[in-house]
């Protein structure tokens, strides 16, 4: 009588429980000639290795599938993927394919826990069910590659390939449920807050469809660069600003595919990285879920302060500081062991931070110095080279790709000169003491918000006192300290290059407050025997979960005003004024930074005749710097003749006194230009003669 495929199975496994012995080996495969029993003897070595079942897959590197139809193929590939994410079996890739060895002991210790009827499910997912029922017992797998050969195969498939498809979906889910059901309704949730979380986050926004007060000033810049792209020009050489190339192609993509709601999905994208990744690695410090949520509750709440409407280079910068820490923390718990992709990875979210901002990309060098400190003080050396060849190749995987586009477009000399040499050189940042008083007077504002200076301060000042008295004894811990401490202090310097006061730079403390919040949760609920760590860390939890409501509400508040409309009538007269004067067409150049005149021209749609849609004349540039773009928007405007000059009154004298020649410029606008001062309040314009 044939029972089928359920059938068989539960009579080959009890056969085999009932006559075999300690030692002996199970291999099931199918009998239709597409799999060749010569791939027993690898199988074998794997056992040999420790391994509970080991399976013929076909997604190990070497193995191959002849004869399979393209469709078939493509649908093993996606149930596979659906496999890993539902039941994530450790070491298992190929959910399915039946060619198996097991051992008797795991045999023995599956029907001792399910019975004789250990497989139920009828279709042919009953594979799969055996194969999560083994992983029940706690066996251990591996793989070996092989060659499937449905081309041998004599006859057609007894395979109901979509009925089969619909009954591994149920059967998957229902065996979680069965046998993991509160972890299953926990993992739910949980998804669900790690994706409506960073969703309500990103309601403030620029591009957020909330908002209905206008585009901020930074968002408006790299805004028109992209489409300053989409029309032809290009950053740096036709369309100016000082960030790195990498932020200027994700606004030009965000347009190109969805125009400002293609900007909004990415900037959520990389919020929904940075909660996951942040969860995650309060988690892997915790090693439990709701520390995990709690964990990530309050770091995600100082974006609420910093965001300054979001849409920024640090915005983009974060998931890849987030998933740097992350691997971090991997490294160290795992005794400094990565896989090379993991270390290919870390390299390439350091070629994105140095293609964002290079002094973001500072705050991964303090993790780096650690890891080398172990490695060297292991004396394991030749690891160092495994980090810097993988790192190299991760590292060079995005940065070869920007340079030859860069040098596609000819705009190579200008982004560095632009976007790194100028950042350096062009800045009078002041003295230390004024880097000092900026950062003194961002923590400040931060502290009023909520409370995360004081916290990050406290918390240095805990772990230094902790370290320093020998009371952290996991070494592990020790290192994950030190490197909180010192990237926490990186970062400060790293923002106070410039001198200037700007909420924004502190979206980069995000990844970080994740860290040491996950380090405090660790010893507040995990350290049993330190009753200052349990103290300390509870009354900074408590206090930063307080905080983290009243932000939250705040945030709430903000969003439903944001509803309503509140442009400025500068903005809006800005704009009118451009729309009323000149055609879609014609050229339009703004002189000074006023964030009014700079979002008008974005949305407007115009292009300016400069490659600058604004000119910043910025206290913290050096003269010498003013006066070289001073008098290469001169030269331009005289050159391209726009239709509209507007000059914002509060920096008309500082451009006018760093031309080189005035007569010059005054001679061109009187035969050119002629002036209207009644059109827009606080705004001088110089309109087009018409002759």
């Amino acid at each position: 009588m044939n029972k089928g495929l359920c059938g068989g199975i539960n009579t080959a496994v009890n056969y085999f429980n009932k006559n075999a012995k300690k030692g002996d080996l199970l291999v099931i495969m199918d009998g239709d000639n597409t799999q060749n029993p010569k791939y027993v003897h690898s199988m074998i070595e794997k056992i040999k290795m420790g391994n509970d079942c080991v399976i013929a897959s076909r997604y190990q590197k070497g193995a191959a599938v002849k004869g399979l139809a393209t469709y078939r193929e493509k649908l093993s590939d996606i149930a596979s993927v659906y496999y890993k994410l539902v039941l994530n079996i450790k070491g298992v890739k190929d959910y399915t394919c039946g060619y198996r060895i097991y051992t008797y002991e795991i045999i023995e210790s599956l029907i001792e826990k399910f019975g004789e009827e250990v497989v139920k499910e009828k279709s042919f997912a009953c594979m799969m069910e055996l194969l999560y029922k083994i992983s029940r017992v706690g066996a251990k797998f591996d793989e070996v590659p092989f060659e499937l050969r449905y081309d041998n195969k004599k006859g057609n498939s007894k395979m109901d390939v979509f009925k089969t498809m619909k009954r591994s979906v149920v059967t998957a889910i229902n065996l979680q449920i069965k046998y993991n059901g509160k972890n299953v309704i926990m993992n739910i949730i949980i998804g669900f807050f790690l994706v409506l979380l960073p969703f309500f986050l990103s309601l403030i926004s620029n591009y957020s469809p909330t908002n209905k007060q206008g585009l901020e000033h930074d968002c408006s810049i790299f805004s028109y660069i992209g489409f300053a792209m989409q029309n032809g020009l290009f950053m740096y050489t036709g369309a100016w600003d000082n960030k790195g190339p990498l932020l200027y192609l994700i606004y030009y993509i965000g347009l190109t595919l969805g125009g400002e709601a293609g900007i909004y999905i990415i900037e959520y994208l990389a919020l929904l990285i940075t909660t996951i990744f942040g969860y995650k690695t309060v988690k892997l410090i915790t090693n439990r879920k709701i520390l995990g949520v709690i964990g990530t509750i309050y770091a995600l709440c100082l974006w609420i302060p910093t965001n300054e409407y979001g849409t920024l280079s640090e915005v983009f910068a974060m998931p890849l500081l987030m998933i740097g820490i992350y691997l971090f923390v991997k490294c160290i718990l795992n005794n400094t062991m990565l896989s090379k992709k993991s270390i290919a990875l870390w390299g390439l979210c350091s070629a994105g931070l140095a293609l964002l901002r290079l002094n973001i990309l500072l705050i991964y060098l303090p993790l780096f110095i650690i890891i080398a400190f172990i490695l060297i003080k292991q004396k394991r050396i030749k690891e160092i080279g495994t980090w810097i060849l993988y790192g190299a190749i991760g590292f060079l995987t995005m940065m070869i790709p920007m340079i030859v586009y860069l040098c596609m477009n000819n705009a190579l000399v200008a982004c560095i000169n632009s976007a790194y040499l100028q950042i350096l050189s062009g800045f009078d940042s002041g003295t230390w003491l004024d880097k000092f008083g900026a950062l003194q007077d961002m923590m400040g504002k931060l502290n009023i918000a909520t409370g995360a200076g004081i916290f990050m301060i406290l918390f240095i000042l805990i772990s230094i006192v902790l370290i320093v008295a020998k009371k952290v004894t996991q070494k592990s811990t020790k290192y994950l300290l030190i490197g909180s401490i010192f990237i926490l202090l990186i970062n400060m310097y790293a923002n106070s290059l410039s001198g200037a006061v700007q909420m924004h730079y502190f979206i980069t403390f995000i990844p970080i407050v994740f860290l040491i919040t996950a380090l405090l949760l660790y010893g507040t609920y995990e350290n049993k025997n330190n009753k200052t760590i349990k103290i300390l860390g509870t009354i900074l939890i408590a206090i930063g979960m307080i905080v983290s409501v009243n932000s939250y509400y705040g945030l709430a508040k903000d969003i439903i005003n944001r509803k309503t409309p509140k442009e400025s009538m500068i903005a809006y007269e800005i704009k009118q004024y451009i729309i009323e004067n000149t055609e879609p067409t014609d050229k339009v150049q703004m002189i000074g930074g006023n964030k009014d005149a700079v979002a008008a021209n974005y949305q407007t749609k115009r292009l300016s005749a400069t490659r600058y849609s604004y000119l910043p004349l910025w206290a913290s540039f050096k003269d010498e710097r003013k006066k070289e773009i001073v008098n290469e928007v001169v030269e331009d405007i005289m050159e391209e003749k726009p239709k509209l000059i507007m000059v914002c009154v509060v920096e008309e004298a500082q451009f006018n006194s760093l031309i080189s020649n005035k007569e010059e410029w005054d001679e061109f606008l009187s035969e050119n230009y002629e002036k209207d001062n009644t059109s827009i309040k606080y705004e001088n314009i110089y309109k087009i003669i018409e002759k």
